[in-house]
């Protein structure tokens, strides 16, 4: 079995996700405040977060939201709980 940890992510694909989320000032508001309001299991706070950002993902409003996709890669792969930990961590 290999280790596909990256940056202390679980792989590179929840990192980058992590990444764009965390510096992305209105995304992440944005983030913050769906798993927020979400219900308060994680599966439904991580569908949440999932359903905000392939919304976002599958249209790009801009070139920034589109470089976003291309850097996160296989979307399938993003462990969205992980985030959602950080997210209720601030």
């Amino acid at each position: 079995m290999t280790d596909e940890t990256y940056q202390g992510w679980k792989n590179r694909e929840t990192w980058a996700a992590a990444l764009w989320i965390n510096n992305m000032e209105g995304l992440y508001h944005e983030a913050g405040r769906v798993v927020r309001e979400a219900p308060p299991y994680s599966v439904d706070r991580a569908d949440a977060l999932q359903t905000l950002i392939e919304e976002i993902l599958d249209n790009p409003p801009n070139e920034v939201h589109a470089q976003m996709s291309k850097e996160i890669g296989s979307r399938w792969r993003v462990y969205w709980s992980d985030i959602v930990d950080t997210l209720l961590e601030d």
